[in-house]
């Protein structure tokens, strides 16, 4: 295990956002979500539906914005704004286990899901429903693989018995079979 999680305010290009994500975790994310329809499960203020936004078709957000980060809805859609990708940006602001299933039943697709939501034992949920909402070839990634504070998301993504595609700093990549 290892403990890469500090959050840091951080500048894409312009205004500064609170986050864990590192550099190369980024690059990664927006390789991944280039001209792609991304889901995210987990989205704070916002950091991350900003950097895949930038380059993506569109990306739709799930995050309850509970209080589990202060102000964490009205940062993210201040943030949205300042980097000119709200119109790019949906945010569904519900917990995982209601908005995942509901998507599944409305048939929604994505080409690339990105998992940072809950760190316990939601995220075999989060992992099992949102691969099943990947069309085929798609890829998915979950954040705080390896991370000593989070052991649930190394157990549940080891248990899958798939081969990651490769993992940068934290970020798990895979494509399932």
């Amino acid at each position: 295990m290892r403990k890469m999680l500090t959050w840091k305010p951080t500048r894409l290009d312009g205004h500064l956002i609170d986050t864990s994500l590192t550099t190369g975790e980024t690059a990664e994310l927006r390789r991944l979500a280039a001209g792609k329809r991304v889901l995210e499960i987990g989205s704070g203020y916002g950091y991350s539906a900003i950097a895949m936004a930038q380059v993506a078709e569109r990306v739709t957000a799930i995050d309850p914005h509970a209080g589990e980060l202060p102000d964490s809805l009205t940062v993210m859609l201040d943030n949205l704004v300042l980097y000119d990708v709200a119109d790019k940006v949906a945010i569904v602001r519900e917990y995982s286990q209601t908005a995942l299933p509901e998507m599944l039943k409305r048939g929604c697709r994505f080409d690339f899901v990105f998992i940072d939501g809950n760190h316990g034992e939601q995220v075999e949920n989060d992992v099992n429903l949102s691969r099943r909402l990947l069309e085929p070839g798609g890829y998915y990634a979950v954040h705080d693989y390896y991370e000593e504070d989070f052991p649930e998301i190394a157990r549940v993504l080891n248990a899958l018995g798939e081969k990651h595609v490769k993992v940068v700093d934290t970020l798990w990549v895979s494509r399932p079979a």
